[in-house]
């Protein structure tokens, strides 16, 4: 799969790069979570990331050291992105078995 640039160009594509926004070291949870009544988000989403094409990365909910990554694509490109990806899972589980 290849990102798309921002402005449609094509540009990640020709030139093999991605945008990542955000990082897992951020702390995007514990940042979002201001002392409201609520308490801390169950969720959080970097939105930009469905204009520019990048990958959002942040840490995981719980804090146990996983990471959580946000894609936006088209749906064509997401549902072949999706595919790719169950696949790569099944895969990776697959391997791990043996």
């Amino acid at each position: 799969m290849h990102a798309r640039g921002g402005n449609g160009s094509g540009a990640a594509h020709r030139f093999g790069f991605v945008t990542v926004a955000g990082s897992p070291k951020m702390g995007i949870y514990a940042a979002a979570d201001l002392g409201a009544p609520w308490g801390r988000p169950r969720k959080v989403e970097i939105v930009s990331v469905e204009r520019t094409g990048a990958l959002a990365l942040a840490e995981n909910l719980d804090g146990g050291g996983g990471i959580e990554v946000g894609v936006a694509l088209p749906r064509g490109e997401m549902d072949a992105f999706r595919a790719f990806f169950c696949d790569l899972v099944a895969t990776a589980a697959f391997r791990d078995r043996d």
